[in-house]
């Protein structure tokens, strides 16, 4: 009778170290998964607040956190901007610290350029595809600062010139350089 009731006490025992064990596990991956949550939403509220800061800068900038500690890493274009964007980080609620690791290169491209001449690109594309028997699509289009270049190969002079002159046409062209071939 007394091996039984040490037995139980014994299992009853291991039973409840487990179950706290269980517990503290649990505590444990509910605090790590809550800590990733908070870094989350701070990486969030510091990409928006980047973001409403300039626009154009703020695409070239990725955002990291862990505890906190904000970490900005990317390309700028001017050296005052690195400033300006670690401040806007500082002032977004749970951030502790800003460390940048951000480069100066005068020659990207912002983005709203670049979306703007994304967009002149498929005008310009549009309207050379709606030439009347023209297969436009042989002809490939690209687009720098508003200049257009058209490259590819046509089945005549004629076509080739109503291609050039179709995007010339085009609002915001501001040049056309040619690269179409006549394939005889």
């Amino acid at each position: 009778m007394k091996k039984t009731a040490a037995l139980t006490l014994l299992f009853s025992l291991l039973a409840a170290t487990g179950a706290a064990s269980s517990a503290d596990d649990a505590q444990s991956k509910t605090s790590v998964a809550l800590a990733h949550a908070k870094d989350d939403l701070i990486v969030a509220a510091v990409k928006a607040r980047l973001l409403a800061a300039d626009l154009d800068t703020a695409t070239d900038v990725s955002v990291s956190s862990h505890g906190g500690a904000v970490v900005l890493s990317g390309v700028v274009r001017r050296p005052d901007e690195i400033r300006r964007l670690s401040d806007a980080a500082a002032g977004v609620s749970g951030v502790h610290s800003v460390e940048t690791h951000l480069t100066v290169n005068p020659s990207i491209r912002p983005a709203t350029q670049q979306i703007s001449d994304a967009a002149l690109a498929t005008e310009v594309v549009a309207r050379l595809a709606a030439q009347t028997g023209i297969n436009a699509f042989s002809v490939k289009t690209s687009v720098h600062d508003g200049h257009v270049t058209l490259t590819g190969g046509v089945h005549s002079r004629s076509v080739k010139s109503l291609l050039i002159a179709t995007a010339k046409s085009t609002s915001g062209v501001k040049s056309v350089e040619d690269h179409i071939t006549v394939n005889q």
